[in-house]
C-alpha cells in the first residue's frame, strides 16, 4: 500500500512548467540578493501609515480566530480578488487543516490518541496554520490596499515581520500580472516562515513524536483533498512534513491539481461557494460521516465548535527568512500535474485507518515504542 502511494504521488507529473523566464529570474535576484535578515525597518512617518497598519493588524486578529474563521476569511478574499490563485488555494488547504483538526477528537480515533496526544497534535495544526494566516493575510491586505487607493504601500511589510523577499515579488506582479509566480512565492514563503518560526519549537517536535503522527506519516494516510459537490475527491497523499523542500513541492503540485484543469477548477469553487466550511469531514461526504457521536452507521466526525475551544497562540516570533538563490530557483517553474480523482484510494486509505486505530487501542505502551523502533529501521534500511 505504500509503495503505490507514493509511486501515485510521483507519476502524477506531466512535465514541469516554466513561469519565470531567466531575464526575470536574474531581476529578482538582483533585487533579493542584498537583503538581509536585519533588514531595516522605515520609520513611519505619516498618519495615514500608521492607520493602514493598525486597520491590517485589527483585521487579522479578527479572521485568525479559528480554522473556520480563517477559511471563511481567505475565499471571501479570492471572491473580492479572484487574480489572486493563492487565496483559494489556502481556503482549499485550509479546509483540510480544519479536518485534521477535527479527527483527533472523532470517536474512531479514541483507540489511537490519548488526551495529552490530541492536545499535541492540536497545538501544532492551529499554530502552523496562525502563523501562515498571520503572515499571508497582512500581504492580501496591502495588495488589496493598492488596488483600493493606487498607491504602494508594500513598504509596510517588516513592521508585519513579512519577509523581504515577499515585497520583493508583490512589487514584480504589480507590474507584471504573474499570478503563477505571486502563487508559488507565496507557497515558497509560508513553507519557509514556518521552518524558521515553528520547526525548531517544542510544539511541532512534541506532535512528531506521538505514535499516531509517525504512523500516518509511514503509511501516507494524510490527504490532503479536494471535494466537489459530487462527492467527488481529488489530492494527494502528504508525508515528510519535516521537510521544508517536500512541503513546497507539495503545495506546487496541489497549486496544480486546483487550477490546471479548468471542469474540476470549476467544481472546486462551486463547492467552496455552497458548502460552508465547519471542519467536520460530514461538509464533502455526508452519506459517510456525521457530527452526531452516536450514530453508529456513520464515521464520527466532530465540527470545530464540538470538537475544540479557539487556543490562544502559543509562538509570537517575528523571526524572518531571506530568500537564497536555492529558494528563488523553486520560483523558476512548477509541475504540471494529471487529473487525479483519489475518491478510491481515500476509500481504502479511510478502512485501513479505522483498522490500525482500533490495533492501537489494544497495545501498551511498550508494545508502541517497539513499533516505532520497527518503522525507524524500516526507513533506515531504505534510505
Amino acid at each position: 500500500m505504500l509503495l503505490s502511494k507514493i509511486k501515485t504521488f510521483f507519476s502524477k507529473v506531466d512535465k514541469e512548467k516554466d513561469i519565470l523566464s531567466n531575464q526575470d529570474w536574474t531581476y529578482l535576484h538582483e533585487k533579493i540578493r542584498g537583503l538581509s535578515y536585519n533588514q531595516k525597518v522605515t520609520k513611519l512617518y505619516s498618519t495615514l501609515e500608521r492607520e493602514i497598519l493598525q486597520s491590517i493588524r485589527s483585521q487579522v486578529r479578527l479572521w485568525n480566530e479559528n480554522n473556520v474563521t480563517r477559511t471563511d476569511a481567505y475565499f471571501r478574499y479570492f471572491q473580492k480578488h479572484p487574480e489572486i490563485h493563492w487565496s483559494f488555494l489556502a481556503h482549499m488547504v485550509s479546509r483540510n487543516g480544519g479536518y485534521h483538526m477535527t479527527d483527533l477528537k472523532s470517536r474512531s480515533y479514541r483507540y489511537a490518541l490519548e488526551a495529552e496526544e490530541q492536545k499535541q497534535i492540536f497545538s501544532m495544526l492551529e499554530t502552523a496554520n496562525h502563523l501562515i494566516f498571520q503572515d499571508a493575510y497582512s500581504q492580501l491586505l496591502l495588495y488589496e490596499i493598492w488596488k483600493e487607493r493606487g498607491k504602494n504601500f508594500f513598504h509596510l511589510m517588516p513592521h508585519l515581520s513579512v519577509s523581504p523577499f515577499m515585497q520583493e515579488v508583490w512589487d514584480f506582479f504589480i507590474k507584471n500580472k504573474n499570478a503563477e509566480v505571486l502563487t508559488v512565492a507565496l507557497i515558497i514563503n509560508e513553507q519557509m516562515m514556518l521552518e524558521a518560526r515553528l520547526i525548531p519549537t517544542k510544539i511541532f517536535k512534541h506532535a512528531k513524536s506521538t505514535f499516531p503522527f509517525q504512523v500516518q506519516e509511514f503509511l501516507a494516510t494524510t490527504y490532503i483533498l479536494f471535494p466537489t459537490r459530487k462527492k467527488q475527491l481529488h489530492g494527494l497523499p502528504v508525508q515528510h512534513f519535516e521537510m521544508v523542500t517536500q512541503r513546497i513541492e507539495t503545495g506546487k503540485k496541489l497549486y496544480s491539481l486546483l487550477w490546471d484543469h479548468k471542469r474540476n477548477h470549476k467544481q472546486f469553487v462551486s463547492f467552496a461557494s455552497k458548502v460552508q466550511h465547519t471542519s467536520s469531514r460530514e461538509d464533502y461526504w455526508p452519506n459517510i460521516y456525521t457530527t452526531t457521536p452516536l450514530e453508529r452507521k456513520k464515521i464520527h466526525s466532530p465540527n470545530l465548535e464540538q470538537a475544540w475551544e479557539n487556543m490562544s497562540p502559543l509562538i509570537q516570533s517575528k523571526k524572518t527568512w531571506v530568500c537564497r538563490k536555492a529558494q528563488l530557483d523553486l520560483l523558476k517553474s512548477r509541475p504540471v500535474l494529471r487529473e487525479h480523482n483519489c475518491t478510491l484510494e481515500v476509500c481504502t486509505s479511510l478502512l485501513g485507518m479505522t483498522s490500525v486505530n482500533q490495533l492501537l487501542g489494544l497495545l501498551t505502551g511498550r508494545q508502541r515504542a517497539k513499533m516505532v523502533k520497527l518503522k525507524d529501521d524500516f526507513s533506515s534500511y531504505f534510505s
